[in-house]
């Protein structure tokens, strides 16, 4: 009888830690409010330079990987290594290439971030005297 109270007990604590457990909202220190990158001109100007930066720079940047799938699937580009599966995908073309292709998901997903925090400097830009 005993043990069953035991069990009961320790089931009743693990409810009452999983029920208030802390929340994970943590802040990152490095990345602006959206009214400190906005909240003057020289700031926006920061927020376009980052754009341009995000944009040409790097493997993961939408220009190498516009560069790169235009490449493999116009057959300009040649694979020298099949170990990369985005890149063998495009080359082999069709039904090889699968939805998690990380070549075509950064052309779409960098390209859209730039678009929109390109938008927001518009607007902000828009407003100023």
């Amino acid at each position: 009888m005993s043990t069953i109270y035991s069990y009961i007990k320790k089931y009743l604590l693990g409810c009452l830690v999983l029920l208030t457990a802390c929340k994970k909202d943590f802040k990152n220190p490095n990345q602006p409010s959206r009214n400190e990158a906005f909240g003057s001109d020289q700031a926006a100007t920061a927020v376009a330079l980052g754009l341009q930066q995000l944009y040409s720079t790097t493997a993961a940047s939408p220009l190498y990987a516009l560069i790169d799938a235009n490449g493999f699937v116009t057959n300009e580009l040649m694979l020298r290594n099949a170990g990369n599966t985005a890149e063998l995908q495009l080359s082999t073309g069709g039904s090889a290439v699968d939805p998690t292709n990380t070549v075509l998901l950064n052309i779409w997903t960098k390209s859209n971030k730039i678009i929109s925090d390109a938008d927001s400097v518009l607007s902000f830009a828009s407003r100023l005297e």
